[in-house]
């Protein structure tokens, strides 16, 4: 099995985050509002008591619009992890250097 290199996990979460595209498409800025709301969500209330019709409203959406980005409040978590491994990467690449 081959060791994990920076590069090839950046590379994976790359993969994972499926919110590639321009910054002002507003559907890129719907997800990342989604995310931001989430991730507050889940800090504040954890994962059980957090709602997607709550995370929905707190954003300024309709109550199913999550749905349209993420398939479950699960992948709503997974994403809004991978976001933040993503902001980690540079942090990690200068103290491995």
């Amino acid at each position: 099995m081959k060791a994990w290199t920076l590069p090839d996990l950046q590379q994976r979460l790359d993969e994972l985050d499926v919110a590639a595209g321009a910054p002002d498409d507003p559907r890129v800025l719907t997800r990342q509002r989604i995310l931001d709301v989430a991730a507050d969500h889940f800090i504040r209330f954890g994962y059980r008591r957090a709602r997607i019709a709550d995370i929905a409203e707190d954003a300024g959406l309709g109550k199913g619009t999550p749905y349209l980005y993420f398939d479950s409040k699960k992948t709503l978590l997974l994403a809004c992890i991978v976001r933040e491994k993503r902001r980690l990467m540079p942090g990690m690449a200068a103290v491995m250097a």
